[in-house]
């Protein structure tokens, strides 16, 4: 009985052994990368002139301190009367810095912080057809979508209903 049991491992054994070798062989035989044959050199082309490009657009420098706003500046379009005008609505200008310590906080309705621009510029549109007055500034890497600017928090909260019924998702910042 010994004997079978010794016979039956040599064989397990020497079955692994061929296994093991013939893979190598199959492995070096045809897995190996083959030379290719070297051409001739040819005459160089002429040499390839890149495209033009156009020149990167600006940078905005970051630096720490007070939000900047960054939209371009647009001239003032009158808004249609409606019942969503708000005359008591005091939105900064581009240049404007906001407000100072003696004149107390704004309050403003912000509607998204993008990491694009370009989805910022999407927001405003679709806020200016809804007859809003919305402008991006540009603070922490993000570009925030804001509308308005209240001394007044109960004067941003009644903005910030009119946005949520048209669909809009808003927290009120200072």
């Amino acid at each position: 009985m010994r004997s079978n049991t010794v016979v039956v491992s040599l064989t397990i054994i020497g079955l692994f052994a061929i296994s093991l070798f013939v893979g190598w062989y199959l492995g070096e035989t045809f897995l190996k990368a083959k030379p290719k044959p070297v051409a001739a050199p040819q005459q160089p082309a002429a040499p390839v002139q890149p495209p033009p490009t156009e020149p990167p657009p600006p940078t905005v420098p970051l630096s720490p301190g007070p939000p900047r706003v960054v939209a371009p500046p647009v001239a003032p379009t009158p808004l249609p009367e409606s019942p969503q005008a708000t005359p008591a609505l005091t939105t900064p200008s581009p240049g404007q810095p906001g407000a100072t310590a003696a004149e107390g906080p704004l309050y403003r309705v912000q509607i998204g912080a993008y990491s694009s621009r370009d989805n910022a510029d999407e927001r405003i549109a679709a806020l200016r057809a809804d007859g809003f007055s919305a402008y991006v500034v540009r603070e922490g890497g993000l570009f925030k979508v804001r509308v308005g600017a209240f001394r007044d928090r109960a004067r941003a909260a009644e903005l910030a209903q009119r946005l949520r019924a048209k669909g809009y998702e808003v927290i009120i910042v200072r």
